[in-house]
């Protein structure tokens, strides 16, 4: 599958990472979470949403027609 996805779609998940290890710090070693730390996270959450939707918005092209035009 990955093969067959956008690179920038692709790429997100390098963002994402962080954010999850934060809310299973937090829910399984009990690490606080700070305001500056949940803005973090909103920000990071917010952009991998646009990154998607701008995906989903873009070229209707299968991957392999994009590459060729």
């Amino acid at each position: 599958m990955l093969n067959a996805a956008p690179i920038s779609l692709v790429a997100t998940y390098a963002y994402v990472n962080p954010v999850v290890a934060v809310l299973l710090g937090w829910l399984i070693l009990a690490e606080p979470i700070t305001p500056a730390i949940l803005i973090g996270g909103a920000v990071v959450v917010a952009g991998v949403a646009l990154v998607v939707s701008a995906e989903r918005r873009g070229s209707p092209l299968p991957p392999q027609e994009r590459a060729a035009a």
